[in-house]
């Protein structure tokens, strides 16, 4: 019956045979691999081993010998062809860092009769780096698959400390989040072999002697030549594998992956995109140009080189943003080097192609330095159905806190969002619905990935979050995209004139907010990436139009001031508002022209009386009485005397229309009501120590009050603190605008002089610097006062407007 024996073994080995040429007969047969990253070849370092696929639902159990205490995790990541493409094309252009691919894994410990030891998740970040053989030229990974339908990103490890886990104990482990490219995660674990002195000998001699070259490879010594407590070391620090419990393709799966454990190559990078701001065809990028005027100098370098030009589209927004300037310039391809003189502002730039902006500015009579913009990115975080969001919301002692939402859609549609108040038990204590709103594309902002793909524009939202509210729960109807931010109820605004932008509203004032799990959303990719860019100032079409009423605002109690001579702002550019006229009615009487030589000036008469009552002012070097004469068409108009260095005289009337005038006599001479003007009269108050308390009355809506503060050229820095007091109180939770009403604001002279003071005794200011104070549809109409409190710097002159766009009645007195 041996002979039986023998048959029944045959067989056994064929089959296995069979068995072993069906599940590993393809590594015998690989083809010679494609040089490219997806098939990277196999070179003499890459070993193969055993990988285990965990599964997103489901745990993969692997027992653990208790002696040890340390465990290492081995894990990678594993993305099809067309997928970890796609994704490549979309991150090249994010930050470092956020390029990578997230994952998590869950694992848990369980004793023999499963209770529960201890849980918790571990998170990597990972990317498939591809290298090329310096000896070879070709290409290859530190892992691979083969056949390779699927593309292990680069080894990840964790190492977790098994020190009080008791007996018989389990780990399980599971994909805990994978979002795309992910698809699946496969897992080596390895478990700490520190042994007792005697047995490492032992199984130094059950090695191969493949195995011993590997363990020694650290060594300056052979194998052969190794001591004992050498060999000891070298075994006792060995890693023993561990294989999952059940059986394999019904409890667990396990493929083979063929790693590189060191190489010399040097990574393959992808391509570089040009230097500086990136930009889309057709998409705006902003410049904001230093303050003064000098050279601004742009170099545009396409993404790709042989691409057609096209046009490039400028626009120009300066202080006041009504100052606005439009122009074209061709670009037939290549480098595009551009220079043109130009002032602060904001610069919109608009190019027919991809690629990259630099810019250098050089103000006058100082040296030219880099204005490049810096992309801002923001994270948004996604609120899907079913899954809310939560914001946790802490209170200074006991004050209700401002809340900022900025809502933004991904498909256009309006989406409803409805938020809940908890208390610190978890209970509601109030809410409300945000109605949804189909918000536009945005022309500013992108995705940092998929800078092609339109995001919506921000819908604005503010709740005041009373102390019970330790919470906030946000729901909705459809899916968003949702930045949430807060600020101390006590917090003063500070900001630098000039050296913020120029609408009121884009000085950051609000400190951003993440949600509770900002974390593991960020790892599930339930968040994006966006590159935002300052607005650039949205100008009432009445104002560019000038139908509007400004209003200079004065203090109560006791003050001083002096009447201004400033430089008038150039007119607003023709091709954003046609209309006419641009200059108000009621600015004429202020406005003044040089009245050089003979100058031929046109005079309208906005108030259809039939004729023009003008003055005129004078600066003269001397003291002594000396006469002027004004000729009106060459024919005398007006003889009389001076007697004072500076003055003022009213002149006789006249016809309106357009007149040559010429002025005669020793000094220099401007008068009123010419729409050629180049210089404005206007009050302003002498700063002090005092406080400067202005009343006003705000009706509904919002609006922007003005202030510009004029500096002696050679002053140093003003530091002012501005305070809204009064009104009614604000009143509900949800609110379109929020107000803030405590503001530090430091204000730097131009160091130009520009402005006489007049009546001052030749004293010259700078230009004047703007800034805002807006008020929001969150006050209530009703009596308030803004107080202006100066706390260093003095010798300035502040003026306090407001400005109405709209059709106004305008009343003049005339006296016969």
């Amino acid at each position: 019956m041996r002979w039986l024996g023998r048959l029944l073994l045959l067989g056994t080995l064929v089959l296995a045979g069979v068995w072993g040429w069906q599940r590993w007969g393809h590594l015998a047969r690989l083809p010679e691999p494609a040089v490219v990253p997806a098939e990277p070849p196999a070179t003499a370092a890459m070993r193969a081993t055993t990988t285990y696929l965990l599964d997103r639902e489901r745990w993969t159990e692997f027992p653990l010998v208790t002696p040890f205490k340390q465990l290492r995790i081995l894990s990678n990541a594993e993305a099809s062809p067309e997928g970890l493409e796609a994704a490549q094309n979309r991150n090249r252009h994010l930050p470092e860092g956020e390029a990578d691919y997230l994952y998590t894994l869950a694992y848990r410990a369980v004793d023999d009769q499963g209770e529960l030891l201890r849980e918790g998740v571990f998170q990597h970040d990972s990317r498939r780096r591809i290298y090329r053989d310096p000896a070879s030229g070709r290409l290859y990974p530190t892992a691979s698959r083969y056949p390779p339908d699927y593309l292990p990103l680069d080894s990840r490890f964790f190492h977790l400390n098994m020190a009080g886990w008791g007996d018989s104990v389990s780990l399980q482990l599971r994909i805990a989040a994978a979002p795309p490219p992910i698809e699946r995660v496969a897992v080596r674990v390895f478990q700490d072999s520190r042994q007792r002195l005697g047995a490492p000998l032992v199984r130094w001699q059950r090695l191969s002697a493949e195995q011993r070259e590997r363990l020694a490879a650290a060594s300056v010594y052979p194998p052969e030549l190794l001591s004992d407590l050498e060999r000891i070391q070298l075994i006792s620090d060995r890693r023993v594998r561990l294989s999952p419990l059940g059986v394999e393709g019904q409890d667990y799966r396990e493929e083979r992956l063929y790693v590189i454990d060191e190489h010399d190559g040097e990574e393959v990078l992808p391509p570089v995109p040009p230097m500086g701001a990136l930009f889309q065809p057709g998409r705006p990028l902003l410049l904001e140009i230093p303050p003064g005027e000098g050279l601004l100098r742009l170099e545009m370098t396409p993404t790709e080189p042989d691409q057609a030009g096209g046009v490039v589209d400028f626009h120009w927004y300066g202080r006041p943003a009504t100052r606005q300037r439009r122009w074209r310039i061709p670009w037939e391809g290549g480098v595009l080097e551009y220079a043109t003189a130009l002032e602060e502002g904001l610069l919109e730039v608009v190019a027919p192609l991809a690629g990259g902006l630099r810019a250098w500015y050089r103000p006058d009579g100082e040296a030219e330095t880099e204005i490049t913009p810096q992309p801002a990115y923001l994270r948004l975080y996604r609120l899907d159905v079913g899954s809310p969001l939560v914001y946790e919301i802490a209170h200074l002692e006991g004050e209700a806190t401002p809340l900022r939402l900025d809502l933004r859609t991904i498909t256009g549609a309006a989406v409803g969002l409805d938020y809940t108040l908890l208390d610190a038990q978890g209970e509601p204590v109030g809410g409300g619905v945000l109605e949804g709103e189909s918000a536009p594309p945005s022309r500013y902002d992108r995705f940092a990935d998929l800078p092609e793909q339109a995001i919506g524009n921000p819908q604005r939202h503010y709740l005041l979050i009373p102390p019970a509210g330790q919470r906030l729960r946000l729901s909705a109807s459809g899916p968003l995209l949702i930045a949430a931010y807060s600020r101390s109820p006590r917090l003063a605004q500070r900001r630098v004139v000039p050296d913020h932008p120029l609408t009121p509203e884009s000085t950051p004032a609000w400190f951003p907010l993440h949600p509770a799990d900002r974390e593991s959303r960020r790892r599930q990719g339930a968040t994006r990436l966006a590159v935002v860019q300052p607005r650039p100032p949205e100008v009432e079409p009445e104002l560019l139009a000038g139908r509007y009423r400004w209003e200079s605002l004065l203090p109560e109690g006791q003050w001083r001031g002096r009447y201004l001579l400033t430089p008038a702002p150039d007119a607003p550019d023709k091709t954003a508002s046609p209309s006419e006229p641009l200059i108000r009615p009621g600015a004429l009487d202020s406005l003044f022209a040089e009245l050089e030589g003979e100058r031929k000036l046109t005079f309208p008469d906005p108030y259809s009386m039939g004729e023009v009552a003008t003055r005129l002012i004078y600066f003269r070097a001397t003291p002594e009485p000396a006469d002027v004469r004004i000729l009106l068409d060459g024919k005398p108009h007006f003889q009389g005397r001076m007697t004072a260095t500076q003055g003022e005289i009213t002149l006789p009337s006249f016809t309106p229309g357009t007149h040559e005038l010429r002025a005669e006599g020793s000094g220099r001479f401007l008068i009123s009501g010419a729409l050629e003007g180049g210089y404005r009269k206007r009050l302003a108050l002498r700063l002090s120590e005092q406080m400067l308390r202005f009343p006003f009355r705000k009706g509904e809506g919002a609006e922007v009050l003005s202030l510009r503060l004029y500096s002696p050229p050679d002053s140093g820095e003003h530091r002012l603190r501005l305070r809204i007091a009064g009104g009614p109180p604000r009143g509900g939770l949800h609110h379109r605008d929020w107000t803030l009403r405590e503001r530090q604001v430091v204000v730097r002279p131009d160091r130009r002089a520009e402005v006489a003071v007049l009546q001052g005794g030749g004293e010259q200011l700078d230009a004047g610097r703007l800034f805002f104070l807006p008020l929001g549809s969150d006050l209530p109409p009703g009596e308030y006062w803004i107080e202006v409190e100066p706390q260093t710097g003095n010798g300035g002159y502040l003026v306090l407007s407001r400005t109405l766009p709209g059709e106004f009645d305008h009343w003049r007195f005339h006296y016969d």
